[in-house]
């Protein structure tokens, strides 16, 4: 397990470009709101990442089934960024999402492997993960999961780099409201 996120995380280190890492740490920055799409196991790490934007006052969504998913895009702008997390380029709503996200307007940014970036081209960014893993001889998703969890850790905090004095000022405002009840 070990020799796996070593490798894993060497070859997304070596994939992930600083130019297009910063690109879509703007994007968010410059974002009213963060709508993020994606399924399976990704719905995970896509999850505390749109809890980290909330905690420091970034709007943002990430919905598990495909119809909050299709009406979130439909509401889309150009005003609002959407960050598509597919591995392997073929998760099944994308087909759906992709379309709907560019007929919006709306800046997409796009996490997985260098074919899911070949498969889905004309986006505003793309951050690019290891394939080192199988999508047929697997036991489950060791390495595509260390993989966009390192890739959506380096988007945070690059994104809160560039928005600094907002994100580190929102959760002192907000800690009376979300303090652990005995901390006075």
């Amino acid at each position: 397990m070990e020799g796996l996120y070593q490798t894993t995380l060497a070859e997304t280190q070596e994939l992930l470009d600083p130019t297009q890492l910063d690109h879509a740490a703007k994007l968010i920055a410059n974002a009213r709101q963060v709508d993020i799409y994606t399924g399976s196991h990704n719905l995970y790490p896509a999850g505390m990442f749109r809890d980290r934007l909330l905690s420091v006052g970034k709007s943002a969504t990430c919905y598990g089934n495909i119809e909050a998913q299709v009406r979130t895009a439909l509401t889309s702008d150009s005003d609002r960024a959407a960050i598509v997390i597919s591995y392997s380029g073929l998760a099944p709503n994308l087909k759906e999402i992709l379309p709907i996200l560019s007929s919006q307007h709306a800046p997409v940014i796009v996490i997985g492997t260098p074919y899911c970036a070949r498969i889905h081209p004309g986006f505003a960014a793309y951050l690019t993960v290891s394939d080192h893993e199988s999508m047929t001889y697997r036991i489950t998703q060791f390495a595509s999961h260390i993989a966009v969890q390192y890739v959506l850790d380096s988007l945070y905090s690059s994104y809160f780099a560039k928005d600094y004095a907002r994100c580190a000022e929102f959760p002192e405002r907000s800690f009376p409201y979300t303090r652990l009840p005995g901390l006075k």
